[in-house]
């Protein structure tokens, strides 16, 4: 078999309707104003981008060590992520927001997970918490290995940009977002 064919089958393996499996993720994402009372609410699926899926694939084979903690960021600027986006390109691409109270990304809490029972995982119940210290209009979300606030090191795992823009959200409203990975055999 020549190397061009081989090559052809690969990309057919990870590009048609045969796959026999699917990294995927979504983001929920709910505001409140400072009273409480919610403004909106969104949930749609997320792009995982190649770094992540490197990761992923890495970890199960034992070739790239294990992460314990990812860290949920938000981004306001109109910007589309797409499979080649990295952690060390991303916060600056897509403007990552930083105008909160809290000191750093909020942690992808898993703790109320003790072992992997199904084919999905998330942070429902536990959701992180962003509280507004500025007017902001946000346009999406995403996962990263650092915990900094537009940090550029570590590796991303997921990231959304919301169907419309979602503001604004001015000093003391909250945001809480979920976001769920899943994987699918098809």
């Amino acid at each position: 078999m020549s190397l061009r064919k081989i090559v052809n089958t690969i990309k057919d393996m990870f590009t048609k309707e045969k796959e026999s499996g699917k990294l995927r993720g979504w983001y929920t994402a709910t505001a409140y104003d400072k009273n409480g009372n919610e403004l909106w609410s969104i949930s749609e699926k997320n792009i995982v981008p190649n770094e992540g899926l490197y990761y992923a694939l890495g970890t199960i084979v034992g070739k790239t060590a294990s992460t314990t903690q990812f860290y949920i960021g938000l981004f306001s600027g109109n910007y589309t992520p797409v499979s080649t986006d990295t952690a060390a390109t991303f916060p600056a691409n897509a403007t990552e927001f930083t105008g909160y109270n809290e000191t750093t990304r909020q942690l992808w809490d898993l703790s109320g997970t003790t072992s992997i029972t199904s084919t999905t995982i998330s942070n429902t119940g536990s959701e992180a918490v962003f509280t507004m210290n500025q007017t902001v209009t946000l346009t999406g979300a995403m996962l990263m290995s650092a915990s900094g606030k537009g940090a550029v090191t570590g590796f991303m795992l997921s990231a959304i940009k919301w169907s419309a823009a979602k503001g604004p959200l001015n000093s003391g409203d909250q945001l809480k977002v979920n976001y769920g990975l899943t994987v699918i055999s098809s």
